[in-house]
């Protein structure tokens, strides 16, 4: 029932950013507001828990570091992403899984909203689509029966879990404004709830809890229409 309720409120918020992007880029086109596209990038972690009735990852808190880039337009009030992002298994986690990570997101900007203008501090409320594909290395799933070669340089593929999450957070930018660019630091924090999990054996059966991911990052870019 807990998790229905936050599948729905995930994607109740991604559809009304939409509506409001939609809503806001007319009204602000009529009045010949400018609009800005760039390209950011971002180092974070994520977090989040796998189940797996492998006893080598049951349980397992995944913790994984990496980076994404990605490409962004919109206005003062609302703003558009797409990124791809690449994240591995920390030092401290016992197993490697990386994990590749396609998002689109939309952030909304309360304060330039109301004023109609940018500020230097400016936080923003952000959700997201996004799909990930979680990819295990390793030995743990070889047959008992069949000694597995460790003298390898190189852990073996054992497949992989595509998840696909529904996400929310908050940010806060710190703006350096120009006549015509900008550049825009921002940290954010995002909790994100999975809504599809497919995966084939060996894999079958394992499945990724809620994800919490913390990033700072940069963003670049040109007003230009």
């Amino acid at each position: 029932m807990k998790k229905n309720i936050i599948i729905q409120a995930s994607v109740g918020l991604i559809l009304l950013f939409a509506i409001l992007t939609i809503n806001t880029s007319k009204a602000q086109i009529n009045n010949a507001e400018r609009h800005h596209i760039g390209v950011s990038v971002s180092f974070g972690s994520k977090a989040t828990k796998i189940s797996s009735n492998i006893a080598h990852i049951h349980q397992l808190n995944l913790l994984q570091e990496g980076g994404a880039v990605g490409l962004l337009w919109g206005n003062k009030a609302l703003e558009t992403k797409l990124a791809v992002g690449f994240y591995y298994s920390a030092s401290r986690v016992d197993h490697t899984i990386d994990l590749i990570n396609l998002e689109s997101s939309f952030n909304f900007y309360p304060l330039s909203a109301l004023t109609g203008r940018k500020h230097k501090f400016e936080p923003y409320l952000t959700a997201g689509i996004s799909a990930n594909n979680y990819k295990f290395y390793g030995f743990y799933t070889a047959s008992e029966a069949v000694k597995p070669n460790f003298s390898v340089s190189e852990e073996p593929y054992l497949g992989s879990v595509a998840t696909y999450y529904g996400s929310i957070g908050t940010g806060l930018e710190f703006n350096l404004l120009r006549q015509n660019d900008f550049v825009k630091i921002f940290t954010e924090v995002n909790y994100s709830n999975p809504l599809i999990q497919k995966a084939a054996d060996p894999f079958k059966n394992t499945h990724f809890s809620n994800q919490i991911c913390v990033s700072l990052g940069v963003s670049v870019g040109l007003t230009c229409f």
